[in-house]
């Protein structure tokens, strides 16, 4: 068995408010991203409370979270 690593956090140094996550699915880690999968629901629902668009890529929807004081780890 094989150990299974997480990603680094998400995080900016203005970050207020953090979410605490479980080991990344396998899409997450096949796409290393945070909540990968097409059915997990986080990035549509931080784009509600923040205000982007859930469908910018990868790098703008951390930089959004970033930007809104919200680290992920």
């Amino acid at each position: 068995m094989s150990a299974i690593e997480g990603f680094s956090p998400i995080a900016s140094g203005n970050s207020s408010i953090v979410i605490l996550g479980t080991m990344p699915s396998e899409t997450s880690l096949r796409k290393q991203e945070y909540y990968g999968h097409s059915r997990n629901a986080f990035w549509s629902i931080m784009s509600m409370l923040y205000g982007f668009n859930h469908e910018l890529d990868y790098r703008g929807r951390k930089e959004m979270l970033m930007e809104n004081g919200v680290a992920v780890h």
